[in-house]
């Protein structure tokens, strides 16, 4: 009840992420694009069930533009409780995997629990779309309002091309947008998180950060906790958490 009086009275923009995988890196990474222009406030860690959203809302602080905030679920029935009391105005969808198949019995089924996070988008709000993820595409093909699409293999809105790995150090890459190109550095490996970051890209540019923005928050990227972090040891070791 306190979060829903804290959204209802206030003025912020509110982006719901979810996903079966990434949700927290992607969170990460779209506060910091997002935050090099607007005063934006996060959910701490994987907080995303129905304690732990409510909680990012009851704790934003006063003059916050922008709210990020992740939405997981294990059963049908949650995003919708959770997006419905949030009412997010851009709807950012990950991947939709085979996770917590126990509880639903087919991906199908988890898929149509996905569901729920654009059937309770704000009126007008964007859906943020995966093409590289079938399941993700397959859900919001009747979506009829805006959408932006990001993906690797498959065309998007934002694209990866020419995509050179770097191990642990990272990827460099070209991004294909908005009719240019542009070089950038990703300093998380792997192309999952490549993959999280063009999520981040394509949210960024929804609400309308600039280019400018966009690559210096690519530059201050870092791991979440337990989420790729790098750590060397004095003996010449890498521990990769």
């Amino acid at each position: 009840s306190l979060a829903r009086s804290i959204r209802e009275r206030n003025d912020f923009l509110l982006i719901g992420i979810t996903g079966s995988a990434g949700k927290t890196t992607t969170k990460e990474m779209i506060a910091t694009l997002i935050g090099t222009e607007r005063r934006t406030w996060k959910s701490w860690g994987n907080f995303n069930n129905q304690i732990g959203a409510p909680l990012c809302l009851d704790n934003t602080p006063d003059g916050t533009q922008v709210v990020v905030s992740e939405m997981g679920m294990n059963h049908a029935g949650e995003i919708a409780e959770i997006a419905g009391l949030m009412r997010p105005n851009v709807g950012v969808y990950t991947n939709i995997a085979p996770v917590h198949i126990e509880f639903f019995g087919t991906i199908e089924g988890i898929a149509a629990a996905k569901r729920e996070l654009l059937e309770n988008l704000a009126p007008g709000g964007t859906v943020v779309i995966n093409n590289d993820n079938v399941h993700v595409v397959n859900i919001s093909r009747d979506f009829d309002g805006p959408k932006v699409t990001y993906g690797i293999d498959h065309d998007a809105n934002y694209r990866a091309r020419d995509i050179r790995e770097r191990g642990l150090l990272g990827t460099r890459f070209t991004l294909v947008a908005e009719d240019a190109t542009r070089e950038l550095e990703l300093l998380l490996p792997g192309r999952h998180n490549l993959d999280n970051l063009l999520a981040a890209i394509a949210t960024a540019r929804a609400i309308g950060i600039t280019w400018e923005g966009i690559e210096r928050g690519v530059a201050e990227v870092k791991p979440a906790y337990h989420r790729g972090v790098i750590v060397p040891l004095a003996n010449g070791a890498t521990i990769y958490d």
